[in-house]
């Protein structure tokens, strides 16, 4: 059955060009029978493009991500985008195709055409940033152990430059959650109006504790939130986006957030590794829940015995304490890849502290953004 499709494309599998200390890929990689899948071939990427394009009906979104997927070349993206938009014209006049691209700048540092493409064809970008220049510096570097902050701000200028629409994405450890206020006003300061900050989980020094990370996003509320008041007075014609919150005003309303991780159960994410082999989530790439290939067609990689698993693991439900927490609504038992085996979320206690600190705010600004 046809239906509204979005797949998330790993073209260079989990090839990079830096070497963030934090990366949870690397460790999913190890743990496969077969790690690195190479580059997509032409033949691999065909096979994609016929079987998304003849299992949509309405929407397509196309998104790509790695490991770093623009080691894939810009010249591969574009054959990939026109072939994509040729057979839809051809198989289902209609259908809206969209893209997207989660990278960490560094080709795009040097070589403007991405710039000038992704403004050109309205792709929407993700640009890997974390904080200022010590904190991104600690985190994100390349293969000789030297920071990439300079870099990627020069990936910041061509997008502006040429038009892009891109939002900012950064991993918050446990050093980044220290200063929530310098990052904020840096960001925007750079005129960088949309903002994702995700939780960082790895071991060692870059691992976030709940109570640091409640206490993140408290002071980091509170911040958003004065620009949010004076957009809603006519103050200012600035609206700032920070995901996280703006997802929160979603679930006070009653609505399903963007996030899957705050939907309460997983579903199926069509994760397409280079040699076409599919999995269900990103952070679930590993070889028990591959789903096939995409070679043998969506619907059958949604009937497999690995999909009907994964949904049926995804759909528990939190523990019995959290069923009258009144941060359920917001979190929803937290995303499966950060509850521990017994079910606990482990930012159960920043979800709450969130809560309790801008609940109230929260639930009050539900009434005016969300229509």
């Amino acid at each position: 059955m046809k239906r509204p499709l979005s797949l998330l494309i790993k073209p260079a599998s989990g090839r990079c060009n830096l070497n963030c200390r934090y990366c949870f890929y690397r460790a999913e990689l190890g743990a496969r029978e077969k790690a690195d899948r190479g580059l997509m071939d032409e033949e691999t990427a065909m096979s994609l493009i016929r079987s998304a394009v003849d299992a949509s009906a309405g929407t397509l979104h196309v998104s790509f991500q790695g490991g770093e997927p623009t080691l894939w070349g810009l010249e591969r993206f574009m054959q990939f985008e026109d072939e994509l938009r040729r057979y839809a014209d051809e198989i289902s006049p209609g259908l809206k195709v969209s893209f997207s691209i989660q990278t960490n700048g560094i080709l795009c540092a040097s070589d403007k055409r991405w710039a000038e493409y992704f403004a050109s064809h309205d792709w929407l970008v993700g640009l890997s940033i974390d904080g200022n220049q010590p904190l991104h510096d600690g985190s994100r570097v390349d293969m000789a152990d030297r920071g990439s902050y300079e870099t990627v701000l020069r990936a910041a200028d061509n997008f502006a430059a040429a038009g892009v629409k891109f939002n900012i994405l950064t991993v918050v450890t446990d050093a980044l959650a220290k200063k929530p206020r310098q990052i904020y006003n840096e960001y925007k300061a750079r005129g960088w109006d949309w903002m994702q900050f995700i939780p960082c989980v790895s071991d060692g020094e870059n691992r976030l504790t709940a109570e640091r990370y409640g206490k993140f996003l408290c002071r980091l509320f509170d911040c958003w939130y004065s620009d949010i008041a004076a957009y809603l007075s006519g103050r200012s014609s600035r609206r700032i986006s920070v995901r996280r919150f703006d997802d929160l005003i979603r679930a006070a309303a009653g609505q399903m957030p963007e996030e899957c991780g705050s939907r309460g159960a997983c579903s199926i994410q069509f994760v397409v590794e280079a040699d076409g082999d599919v999995y269900p989530c990103d952070f679930w790439c590993v070889d028990e829940y591959l789903l096939g290939n995409i070679k043998d067609g969506i619907e059958s990689l949604t009937g497999s015995e690995s999909a009907v698993r994964f949904l049926d693991e995804g759909a528990a439900r939190p523990p019995e304490g959290c069923l009258s927490c009144p941060a359920l609504i917001y979190c929803r038992g937290g995303c499966r890849r950060y509850r521990t085996e017994d079910g606990k979320y482990v930012f159960c206690e920043a979800e709450k502290a969130l809560a309790g600190y801008a609940g109230e705010r929260i639930k009050a600004l539900a009434a005016y953004l969300v229509r």
